[in-house]
């Protein structure tokens, strides 16, 4: 259910992501007005091998999600209140799985979606630190999409992606929910809903 229903969704935020480093140091509008076409270079010079070989592909968009996505904060939300029964150790290895799942989904969607329009709506700022940009998109079926980017940034660091609403339907709050419904189903323990959580996402 989550997998299929966010599986177009999460290719909208792909298609956002900057091209460099560069543009994180710009404001959170610029780094979405700016929006680079290297995911589309990557996607056409590899799309060929996705196939037979998904790791290429999943590679090459991982360098250029990483630099501007907080996966630290992100998995962390995802786990709620429970990341704090978690060891270092687990914390460190959640966020490189859900990293790894997040990518793993978004090199799927970007090969089956096509964006045909995109309108910057609006930028909020909550503070100098914090600020939800919203996007309008259309897809090539002519289905549209609103997009809201929660980005934040510590003083004098890069804006990055902290979590993604499309459509009413908060990625993060998803992903906490089912976290929190596999640690009941596996009473409480952390440890093996870390180690399910691919199986978790691949079958939802």
């Amino acid at each position: 259910m989550v997998r299929k229903s966010l599986l177009k969704f999460l290719a909208i935020l792909l298609v956002f992501v900057p091209a460099s480093n560069s543009f994180a140091q710009s404001d959170p509008e610029q780094m979405v007005r700016d929006i680079s076409s290297q995911a589309l270079e990557i996607l056409r010079e590899y799309r060929s091998t996705y196939d037979e070989n998904p790791e290429i592909l999943q590679g090459e968009l991982l360098n250029l999600l990483d630099p501007v996505t907080d996966f630290e904060a992100f998995s962390q939300g995802v786990m709620g209140s429970y990341r704090e029964q978690a060891t270092s150790d687990q914390l460190q290895r959640f966020r490189e799985l859900f990293k790894a799942t997040i990518v793993d989904l978004y090199t799927s969607a970007l090969v089956a979606t096509e964006i045909s329009d995109i309108t910057l709506r609006e930028t909020n700022y909550r503070s100098d630190t914090s600020a939800t940009v919203i996007v309008d998109v259309t897809v090539t079926d002519g289905t549209s999409y609103e997009v809201s980017y929660s980005m934040r940034r510590e003083i004098g660091e890069d804006w990055k992606a902290r979590n993604i609403i499309i459509d009413g339907v908060n990625i993060g709050l998803t992903y906490r929910n089912q976290f929190r419904s596999a640690m009941e189903t596996e009473n409480g323990d952390i440890e093996r809903v870390i180690q399910i959580w691919p199986e978790l996402i691949d079958g939802n």
